[in-house]
């Protein structure tokens, strides 16, 4: 049942009939491949055309090429699968796509950076990719996959809205007109499914907030699980919460974020919020800063995270390097790093711990894992990249 009312309301956002054609290749146990994909392709009798996942990660082209060979009118993937079809296509293999097929390309993630989409709706423009095609959404597995997104089929595309961070930090939203360091960018993931209920909650008291304040996104509808495997507990809590003088059975989903002209805005996840000295910094913030001030950081992935400390809260952030990165450029980069984020959020970092390509954990989805990434980090699984040169040297001086 979860299932049927799930595919009903991904067809209807997308507008998916007979005549589409899926090119997918993210694995079957993933939400987005099974549900969003496989299954609505099945649910709307349309082609789906499948690649195994290491096909697109080990070429990002081949999913470019496999739309160019076989029309295809949906494609998507998390936000940086979108990054990785910039970062590693070139010049000759774009003037080999023609992309003017696709009238919904799709993205879930956490979050949905807009300079990702921009970025690729620019590099991909010539290919004759429709940026109206774009359609950011916003689901989680509890909720089978879709709770928000759209419109598509040669829509809006993406929209976005620009808010004081320092209001954020309080939950409060509030509109940037100067786009300083005073600044964030969130997207819109959609417009809410039809039979989907979304209400916006205090997670402390389980009221409903105000207009103009961030919450936590609680969500109701057939789409919703009635329960975990064998957890009980969690699915009283987390499945079948009520809220304060309403009642109701919604599901927490853990994400902050509000709703605005019948849209839902994400804001960052509960359990990642960094409380230092008073203030609520978004981690993904504190990354978004680090990944634009060096070169050597971009399409690599960063996990910021607080470490508790007798009056001292103290903020870590690990990133990946390139691959190839000199040790001149790293130190360079650390440098960098720690002065955007100083003059950006007045956010001294404790430790700044840059690792190789590939070495912080990520979901099957590719998102980053920062709790996982934590204990890593303070168990000594994650070498820095000058620790790991100097072995390397010593090993090669044998």
């Amino acid at each position: 049942g979860n299932i049927i009312a799930n595919e009903a309301m991904l067809q209807q956002a997308m507008g998916v009939d007979q005549d589409d054609r899926f090119i997918s290749w993210l694995p079957l146990h993933h939400d987005m491949g099974m549900i969003g994909e496989t299954l609505q392709a099945i649910f709307a009798g349309c082609a789906g055309i499948k690649m195994p996942p290491a096909t697109f990660l080990q070429h990002p082209r081949r999913l470019l090429a496999a739309v160019t060979r076989y029309r295809g009118t949906c494609m998507g993937g998390p936000n940086f699968s979108f990054d990785l079809c910039v970062a590693r296509t070139t010049e000759a293999d774009r003037q080999a796509f023609d992309l003017s097929s696709l009238s919904v390309t799709y993205c879930g993630a956490e979050p949905i950076r807009p300079l990702t989409l921009r970025s690729f709706a620019q590099a991909f423009a010539p290919c004759g990719f429709d940026p109206g095609s774009l359609l950011p959404c916003y689901g989680l597995a509890e909720a089978t996959l879709f709770v928000s997104g759209g419109p598509g089929r040669r829509g809006s595309g993406m929209s976005t809205v620009h808010l004081k961070a320092s209001a954020l930090e309080q939950h409060r939203i509030e509109p940037a007109h100067d786009y300083n360091q005073d600044h964030r960018e969130l997207t819109c993931c959609g417009t809410i499914a039809p039979g989907s209920e979304v209400e916006i909650v205090d997670p402390n008291t389980r009221a409903r907030q105000t207009a103009g304040q961030v919450g936590e996104v609680w969500v109701s509808g057939p789409h919703v699980a009635r329960q975990y495997w064998r957890r009980p507990d969690a699915s009283a809590s987390l499945l079948n919460a009520t809220i304060a003088e309403v009642g109701g059975s919604y599901l927490r989903t853990g994400d902050l974020g509000f709703v605005r002209d019948g849209c839902i805005f994400i804001a960052g996840r509960i359990k990642d919020l960094l409380i230092i000295r008073g203030r609520n910094i978004y981690p993904q913030d504190v990354e978004f800063i680090a990944r634009g001030s060096h070169p050597i950081f971009q399409s690599c992935a960063g996990a910021a995270f607080d470490i508790d400390a007798p009056g001292n809260e103290s903020v870590v952030l690990v990133h990946e390097v390139s691959r190839g990165a000199s040790p001149t450029e790293i130190e360079a980069a650390r440098k960098a790093a720690r002065v955007a984020i100083a003059e950006a959020l007045e956010l001294p970092v404790r430790s700044l711990h840059l690792v190789r390509w590939g070495s912080i954990p990520r979901t099957s989805s590719g998102k980053v894992r920062r709790s996982a990434t934590r204990t890593a980090f303070l168990e000594g699984r994650l070498i820095d990249v000058a620790d790991a040169q100097a072995f390397d040297t010593l090993k090669e001086g044998g």
